[in-house]
């Protein structure tokens, strides 16, 4: 966690790097500065507090992708103490607009593949918003996807043939399963490649079970 918020706090105690990257008012960068000060302190309830205070002070478009890593990590904390249901919705929806605000101005295939997973593991029913999130990394970022992205992304191929509705449904979303099958076995296969010439075995492993999950 202290490594996670010592960009932040760096750029805060650095004016020079603050003017030459982006022009901020001094409510602005208090604000940003007080979240990692408290962050540093795992006291997330305070960091949250002032990210908010950030947002109205500065306005959404000026956040760095480290800043909006960094509040999706708070609420994630937050989430391990808060368990009542009610803000545990609250908190995961934050989550979610950290990185809907991420996709909006800093987009990369990393971060919709990251996204479209923890949409899947939060058992989101907003299934078009996946496969577009989907669509924008799994083909593009191949074999560098991450074992958990490659399962979740395949869980969620086969849970369409599962919802699937009438027999040409079925049987289109079949054929697609079956495409996406091999695709990501080539990948993993690339993958474990790489990770055996560099004397990885742990990584290896981790694509042999991700292999052995989109063959049961």
């Amino acid at each position: 966690m202290k490594n996670l918020f010592l960009a932040s706090l760096l750029t805060l105690m650095s004016g020079i790097g603050f003017a030459q990257e982006r022009e901020l008012s001094e409510d602005c960068k208090k604000n940003i500065g007080y979240i990692a000060v408290y962050a540093e302190q795992n006291m997330y309830r305070d960091a949250a507090d002032f990210w908010s205070k950030a947002i109205k002070a500065c306005g959404t478009e000026v956040f760095l992708p480290q800043e909006w890593s960094n509040a999706r990590t708070i609420y994630i904390k937050l989430m391990e103490t808060d368990t009542a249901a009610a803000r545990q919705k609250e908190l995961q929806d934050s989550i979610y607009w950290c990185y809907d605000m991420e996709m909006k101005y800093h987009p990369t295939a990393d971060l919709a593949a990251d996204y479209a997973a923890k949409l899947v593991k939060g058992q989101s029913k907003d299934r078009a918003k996946i496969d577009d999130l989907f669509n924008q990394s799994v083909h593009q970022l191949k074999e560098k996807l991450s074992i958990n992205e490659m399962i979740l992304y395949f869980y969620h191929v086969v849970s369409k043939y599962n919802l699937a509705d009438g027999e040409e449904a079925k049987e289109e979303a079949r054929n697609y399963a079956i495409e996406e099958y091999l695709k990501l076995s080539d990948y993993i296969s690339v993958a474990k490649k790489a990770y055996t010439e560099r004397g990885n075995a742990k990584a290896v492993d981790g694509y042999e079970r991700a292999q052995g999950y989109l063959d049961n």
